[in-house]
């Protein structure tokens, strides 16, 4: 890193990344989770006139752009530099997840996990202790029981868990399909947004306190990043200027 630059400058750059939805807001590559590009953190206005280093005069670049813009091309680049205007557009993007990251936990796994040690453990013990295997009955007979309840118990969160998902699926989809008539110029169509918040409202119905703790703490966030993007498509505010 360039002396000069702040001590959070990686954290700086991380946010902006984000908040840019890993795209290059020069030629739209996609970087970080989302591509295979090199991103970086380019000033707005350069440090050099007076730029600031926070977050609203920092925009995302891949490093082919990022090189062009400060006349540095790489490879066989010919040697233009952009003008760049000291404001940029940003494009709401609804934020979605990646179809190989998982919006719930296994309670299998929990279930697993609680029983050695409410049950298990404490039947070891008692064994240990007595030196007695005949005393190992009654926690046998506890441990039967006790699986016998959790089993019923976290099978009905697991096939509600299972509806979450599919109904997550079409949430996920809906999102992508506001995202391209975002970039179309007819804009998002009223239909297209009740249809997500009646998907929104599905999900919300289907979280109950039994099966929130194996919903992904990103996904819980990101559900709620979404309702406040609702709130700015119904204004009619899709891009704003940093």
């Amino acid at each position: 890193m360039s002396s000069g630059y702040p001590s959070n400058w990686d954290e700086l750059r991380k946010k902006v990344y984000k908040r840019d939805n890993y795209t290059c807001k020069e030629c739209g590559v996609q970087g970080g989770s989302n591509g295979n590009a090199e991103l970086h953190a380019h000033h707005v206005v350069p440090r050099s006139e007076g730029g600031s280093d926070k977050i609203s005069n920092l925009t995302t670049l891949c490093s082919s752009c990022h090189s062009e813009i400060h006349g540095r091309p790489l490879g066989n680049s010919s040697n233009i530099s952009k003008p760049i205007d000291p404001t940029v557009t940003i494009e709401l993007q609804l934020d979605v997840m990646n179809a190989d990251e998982d919006i719930t936990h296994n309670p299998a796994g929990l279930l697993t996990s609680r029983l050695a040690i409410l049950l298990i453990i404490p039947s070891l013990l008692v064994v240990y202790i007595t030196s007695n295997f005949l005393t190992l009955i009654i926690p046998l007979f506890i441990i039967i029981v006790g699986f016998d309840y959790y089993q019923s118990k976290y099978k009905l969160v697991k096939e509600n868990l299972d509806e979450l998902e599919q109904v997550v699926e079409n949430y996920q989809s809906k999102k992508r399909e506001i995202n391209r008539e975002i970039k179309s110029s007819e804009g998002v169509q009223p239909e297209t947004l009740e249809e997500l918040k009646s998907l929104r409202e599905e999900i919300r119905s289907l979280v109950s306190d039994e099966n929130i703790k194996f919903i992904s703490d990103k996904f819980r966030s990101l559900f709620t990043m979404t309702g406040s993007d609702i709130d700015r498509i119904e204004e009619g505010k899709t891009s704003w200027k940093v």
